[in-house]
């Protein structure tokens, strides 16, 4: 039961990819006809379980960029207020409309024009998310406009591109800063373990048969050294580099039984962070570090 958790609310999520380099034009495809899937808890194209994720992900953003800006003391529903945050890979929307809701001043990009399509036409049923910036675009092009943000989020993409390195530096470089600290960029992504093979290819392709066998592809999954290497190299026009300040593995834990408790049909675990366990699934915040002087 507890695999079967695991693989319904990680491992069937739909890819999102962003080549460095060019777009997969054929996996591109697969994830272009998700539709309005992107926004139904209970889709069965692999969108459904990113609600059940989405939560985390906002929380350590949150938290993270109040940290390095100093703003732990404002209320948690103000602390990315005017902020410019870009989401890259943003699919659906489903972090960018979170983060607006934060009070962040979003662009959110992604190459597919679907999934834009989708996106756009979601955030206008909201006020609050109406003026989300939404592009069919790429980082390349991005970083190559010279605009800078104080956030950039990449969450569940850079396994699947095929210059990992390329792609998050260039991420790492439409990274500012404002008066008040630091630029962040956030990462998410699978770490290169036995247990993530276990987990991710053989339980969730071949035991389970939840996803088609080679949907995963191992050898792409990327550990933290190997991330932490790619973003701490990059070369920033501006001098100074970039920093990891924290990383957390997204686990399954026992949910808490006074939350929810009027659910009958609510599920006994849900994700949350772990300081410890980063073996399948980790999240990491780097910042950008002025030049010494």
């Amino acid at each position: 039961m507890l695999l079967k958790c695991i693989v319904n609310t990680r491992f069937c999520q739909p890819r999102r990819f962003l080549s460095y380099d060019r777009v997969n034009q054929s996996e591109l495809n697969k994830f272009s006809v998700i539709g309005n899937d992107w926004w139904d808890p209970s889709s069965k194209a692999g969108t459904g379980p990113l609600h059940d994720l989405n939560p985390v992900r906002v929380g350590y953003v949150r938290s993270g960029v109040a940290e390095a800006l100093k703003r732990q003391n404002v209320f948690a529903t103000q602390q990315l207020k005017g902020l410019k945050i870009l989401d890259v890979g943003c699919g659906g929307g489903l972090l960018s409309e979170s983060l607006a809701r934060l009070g962040a001043h979003m662009t959110s990009i992604d190459p597919s024009p679907e999934n834009i399509q989708v996106a756009s036409t979601h955030s206008k049923l909201d006020p609050i998310t109406a003026n989300i910036d939404y592009r069919q675009s790429t980082i390349e092009e991005v970083l190559a406009s010279g605009e800078k943000f104080d956030v950039v989020c990449a969450l569940e993409v850079i396994e699947h591109v095929d210059d990992p390195k390329g792609f998050i530096q260039a991420c790492a470089q439409c990274v500012g800063g404002t008066e008040e600290g630091p630029g962040s960029l956030f990462v998410s992504t699978m770490n290169r373990t036995k247990k993530a093979h276990l987990m991710a290819i053989l339980g969730a392709e071949y035991v389970l048969g939840m996803i088609p066998p080679g949907t995963h592809e191992w050898e792409k999954f990327i550990t933290p050294e190997e991330l932490c290497g790619m973003v701490e190299s990059t070369p920033l026009d501006s001098g100074g580099n970039m920093k990891m300040i924290n990383q957390n593995g997204i686990v399954l834990k026992p949910r808490n039984p006074f939350k929810n408790k009027m659910n009958l049909n609510c599920s006994p675990i849900e994700w949350g962070l772990s300081p410890t366990d980063i073996d399948v699934n980790y999240i990491a915040h780097f910042v950008k570090m002025k030049p010494s002087l």
